[in-house]
């Protein structure tokens, strides 16, 4: 049975409102292309990477522009942590490359090559 187109990744979009109280903490794992896998697949294979307890909540991929010397064009996944995951996902985030907090991307002031729905979708948390 084929997955329904909304439950399929797709570069460039994004669910606002999904942070809450138990998920205010969001990762960006940087040039990460999840383009046609299903949600569901990509938070299960993320949760198991970074050894997380509760689910990840899917954001979205997101198409960077340019800005920071770079051309643009790169896809980065957005995903939202549980609070309780904060620090096993702190240290297991760092086996898999570039996995950043997006507090981190804020306050090293790159966030102007992401679009601006998703910088006003998710402001930084702390």
């Amino acid at each position: 049975m084929a997955a329904s187109s909304t439950n399929i990744c797709k570069i460039g979009e994004h669910e606002p409102g999904l942070r809450d109280e138990e998920y205010s903490q969001m990762l960006v794992w940087i040039g990460t292309d999840v383009t046609n896998a299903p949600k569901k697949d990509v938070e299960q294979c993320l949760q198991q990477a970074l050894k997380a307890r509760q689910p990840l909540k899917y954001v979205g991929t997101v198409t960077t522009l340019p800005g920071n010397g770079g051309s643009g064009g790169r896809t980065d996944v957005f995903l939202l942590v549980h609070r309780s995951d904060i620090p096993r996902v702190a240290v297991n985030r760092l086996r898999l490359g570039d996995v950043r907090w997006w507090e981190d991307i804020f306050y090293n002031i790159q966030q102007h090559i992401y679009p601006r729905d998703i910088i006003e979708s998710y402001p930084p948390a702390w």
